[in-house]
């Protein structure tokens, strides 16, 4: 795992809405297969400067949060194998 980066590190429910509120710089977010339930956090606004985002094969469900489209240097998103219904 690279600066800027968080990746497979077995991340529960209660870890990954923390971890995105408190992330200054961040440039990947690849916790796929990680058994993550719940709704996707708003505060993925605060990662800026993201690039890669890849919550795929998780237990991810409810609305997008709509700052995920305010996150202008995203270009890989993989949102698969959740229960996604719409944005915000």
């Amino acid at each position: 795992m690279g600066a800027g980066s968080y990746s497979d590190v077995s991340a529960s429910p209660s870890l990954f809405p923390a971890i995105i509120s408190r992330v200054k710089v961040l440039s990947t977010l690849n916790i796929e297969q990680n058994m993550i339930s719940g709704p996707f956090p708003p505060s993925i606004g605060n990662a800026t400067s993201l690039v890669m985002l890849d919550v795929s094969q998780n237990a991810l469900s409810g609305l997008l949060p709509a700052a995920l489209t305010t996150l202008s240097r995203l270009a890989v998103v993989d949102l698969g194998g959740n229960n996604f219904v719409d944005f915000e």
